[in-house]
């Protein structure tokens, strides 16, 4: 644990330097290459540094967080087949095997989203104050995720237009998802959690005002 300790500055460096190379590559080579990999790489990474530096009860927080990605990848499966949820929308290729029209990272994802969020609060008390500015920036995150999403194939929403539902939604599941974790009672930290959360926040922020200016 204490040589973890030692590279948390650089390992979150490289992931940084990552984001950055994303930042100039993909709005260069994204119409000779395809760069749908390369959230997908990031979700990886992220994830696993959150799995090292996790620090709590851990049976408690993987039992929730398995909750979390089954729930979000089940309300994602009625959503696209229906279209009642968040709008009308469909998965690309990209984010690798689907079932039910799902790819089955989506799972990954909501429960990494809602494992940051939760703990970007963490100066907060635990009461549904917290809870709600932790759901609110998980539909930060999604405001900042949806138009480069759509750009690298990941997800279209019909007629490339973001409903407000589905922010109305992911605030609701975030409540949802957030109170199964408090749910646990467990004492956790992560020294990692926030750095990464803002970090892939401002490479969506950026990514996004990068290819609205090439279109402009």
């Amino acid at each position: 644990m204490h040589n973890l300790d030692k590279l948390r500055i650089p390992l979150l460096v490289l992931v940084a330097l990552t984001l950055t190379g994303g930042l100039v590559a993909i709005p260069l080579l994204h119409s000779k290459v395809s760069f749908g990999w390369f959230p997908i790489l990031i979700l990886l990474i992220c994830a696993l540094l959150l799995v090292l530096y996790h620090k709590g009860n851990r049976k408690r927080i993987i039992l929730a967080l398995t909750i979390v990605g089954i729930m979000g990848w089940v309300v994602e499966a009625i959503g696209v087949n229906s279209g009642s949820i968040f709008g009308y929308y469909t998965f690309g290729e990209r984010l690798g095997p689907k079932i039910f029209g799902v790819p089955l990272l989506v799972s990954v994802g909501w429960a990494m989203v809602a494992y940051m969020a939760f703990l970007a609060t963490s100066m907060l008390p635990l009461n549904n104050r917290r809870l709600t500015a932790s759901a609110g920036l998980m539909v930060l995150f999604d405001i900042m995720l949806e138009p480069s999403a759509s750009r690298l194939g990941l997800w279209q929403f019909k007629n490339n237009d973001v409903p407000f539902q589905n922010y109305v939604v992911w605030f609701l599941l975030g409540m949802l998802f957030l109170q199964l974790i408090r749910r646990t009672r467990s004492s956790i930290t992560n020294s990692v959690a926030v750095p990464l959360f803002v970090m892939q926040m401002v490479f969506f922020l950026l990514l996004n005002i990068i290819f609205i200016a090439i279109r402009a």
